[in-house]
């Protein structure tokens, strides 16, 4: 009589998540790192907002928080009249996308996504 159970094949998803904090507390986290990279790109947090599928009031007070915890401002506002309207990254939130970004680059990242790397375990 066979004690062993049958093998079979599993897929299996080892994920990671990189966020920062400052002195324990969430500052920014994948989605905050799309969104900044987002208003860089569009000059407009209601454009950033859509490009990464959140409300603009979401948006608004995600930046506000992350701005409390960093104690800096992570975007200024554009002046103009329509168009030329909006909001851009201060110094700041340059410095802290580039750092970002180079932190990823470093450890052969691509991006603060979710990153799933798959495996075949036979079991």
């Amino acid at each position: 009589r066979d004690q062993h159970a049958p093998s079979c094949n599993v897929n299996v998803q080892v994920l990671t998540k990189s966020w920062l904090e400052i002195d324990g507390q969430f500052a920014l986290g994948p989605h905050g790192f799309e969104l900044l990279r987002a208003i860089g790109q569009h000059r407009s947090l209601a454009a950033a907002a859509r490009a990464v599928g959140w409300s603009y009031r979401h948006a608004w007070d995600y930046i506000r928080q992350a701005e409390a915890v960093f104690g800096s401002r992570l975007v200024t506002p554009r002046a103009g009249k329509g168009r030329a309207r909006g909001m851009m990254l201060s110094p700041f939130g340059r410095d802290v996308l580039a750092s970002a970004n180079a932190y990823a680059g470093e450890r052969g990242l691509s991006g603060w996504r979710h990153r799933a790397s798959y495996l075949w375990m036979r079991i």
